[in-house]
């Protein structure tokens, strides 16, 4: 069935010319493989008996010049590899092994790539680099090494440009957090001064009735005593932790000081007085301040909402070229995490 999919395939067309169409079915990959399956590059290597080497199939998919023809889908961040890609894959590593091709050769051989060949121009430009350089003697271990190395720089390239999104993006969302935070101490603030002075004018009321009517006076410090905050009027204005009084001793030193001073009317004490007054100027100038709060609130996010989203894509494109099995990548990952969290 594989057979007949990829009779025109031009790789295919080769191994039968070159007679080494029987080594594409050697190995694990008939023995193990599932037909509607689809597996991920670590797993592929062992399919196609690299010993784990994912790295030489995802530089592969890689190059410009066989990514078309591998066409390799991917879920999410994840390269996964059917039936026929595994055949594609399996078909080049045996050119490569056992044909001494390079994959230069192959993706001539698939069409993807054209080569212009000057046999004098590149002994001349050979001899005038280091006429005594040491050629490798095997060309697929020397590409191998190649392939190793750019997948390490492409790693290198990839972290570094992760690095810096991941530090812009982090400097924009300080600049919201910090607008934000802006608005929520105004928000806290603002509530603050209003519940005080809202205590205070409460208590110049109750003490206008209990004078007015001194017979109501222990009813009124009994609802007091039920109705007042957890942290009574002295503890909200001037820090004092709450006291628990005895109301019956309460109500004779209150009507005692009622008698007294029925005559002036009711008063509020010079302290309480000045501090109402400090609070109304600290309540105008936090008015004064809230549309420029939330204007600043609004801007941030105007201006670097956008900004943020472009990183973004800007991180996923990186990403989507980047298997999610890359266990080096990954390492270089956790690594770079790891010393961001530290700071």
């Amino acid at each position: 069935m594989i057979e007949e999919k990829l009779k025109d395939d031009p790789l295919f067309k080769t191994l039968e010319r070159m007679g080494l169409k029987e080594h594409i079915y050697q190995g694990s990959l008939f023995e193990q493989v599932h037909v509607e399956s689809s597996y991920s590059t670590r797993e592929a290597t062992f399919l196609l008996d690299l010993d784990g080497r994912d790295y030489q199939i995802r530089n592969y998919i890689k190059r410009n010049d066989l990514h078309v023809y591998l066409d390799v889908p991917r879920v999410g961040h994840q390269l996964r590899l059917d039936l026929i890609s595994l055949f594609k894959f399996k078909m080049i590593f045996v050119l490569v092994e056992k044909g001494g091709k390079s994959p230069i050769d192959i993706a001539s051989i698939v069409g993807t790539r054209v080569e212009s060949y000057s046999p004098l121009r590149t002994a001349t430009n050979k001899n005038s680099i280091n006429s005594s350089m040491p050629m490798p003697s095997n060309d697929s271990s020397y590409s191998e090494e190649l392939d190793e190395m750019q997948e390490k720089l492409d790693n290198l390239q990839n972290m570094f440009l992760l690095n810096q999104l991941k530090q812009q993006k982090k400097e924009w969302q300080e600049r919201i957090s910090a607008a934000e935070q802006q608005q929520v101490e105004w928000e806290k603030s603002i509530s603050d001064v209003i519940e005080k002075i809202e205590i205070i004018e409460w208590t110049h009321t109750i003490q206008k009735q209990a004078a007015s009517n001194p017979t109501i006076t222990k009813e009124l410090i009994k609802k007091i005593d039920r109705e007042r905050p957890k942290e009574n009027l002295w503890s909200k204005l001037f820090g004092v932790k709450r006291i628990q009084v005895d109301i019956e001793a309460m109500f004779n030193e209150v009507a005692t000081m009622i008698e007294a001073e029925a005559s002036s009317g009711p008063v509020i004490s010079d302290e309480l007085n000045e501090k109402y007054t400090e609070l109304k100027g600290r309540r105008t100038e936090l008015e004064k301040k809230k549309e420029e709060i939330h204007l600043a609130v609004q801007k941030a996010k105007e201006q670097y909402l956008p900004k943020i989203k472009q990183l973004d894509e800007k991180t996923n494109k990186i990403l989507s070229r980047v298997d999610a099995e890359d266990q080096v990548f990954q390492t270089m990952l956790e690594v770079s995490s790891g010393a961001e969290e530290e700071k």
